[in-house]
């Protein structure tokens, strides 16, 4: 099956756009942005008043655990590309927005984000999406 993109964790949290979760077998995220995902999860559970919130990231994670192959590996491809896109100091930016950039670069898919920010690093294809609010 062809890949059709990465998913971006601001993608992920504001939740999946219909056309995306109709084909959702053709897109894949890095193992980056579920790390993010935890870390959100992990930040929600120590607040006693973002116990929901916890609960919906975590059925987030499960069930995006559940498709096969949706996590990609961050591996060599993906290290050699983070090195040769933050070179310049204008794009290292953000540590793990240039890992998810660099991430999608190495796989040569396109990266769905809603976050602008990603636009500083002009050698990938990046498509930026409508800002929602986050769920």
């Amino acid at each position: 099956m062809t890949v059709l993109g990465m998913l971006d964790t601001s993608v992920l949290i504001s939740g999946l756009p219909d056309d995306v979760v109709d084909d959702i077998d053709a897109y894949r995220s890095s193992m980056i942005c579920r790390g993010e995902l935890i870390q959100g999860l992990v930040a929600f559970r120590s607040d006693q008043r973002r116990q929901a919130a916890a609960g919906q990231r975590r059925e987030l994670i499960r069930t995006l655990d559940e498709l096969p192959g949706f996590w990609l590996p961050f591996d060599r491809a993906a290290s050699d590309s983070y090195g040769a896109l933050t070179v310049e100091p204008r794009s290292a930016g953000r540590l793990k927005d240039a890992l998810i950039a660099a991430h999608a670069h190495a796989v040569g898919v396109p990266l769905l984000t809603e976050d602008e920010g990603f636009t500083r690093y002009p050698e990938v294809d990046i498509r930026l999406l409508p800002q929602r609010p986050w769920a």
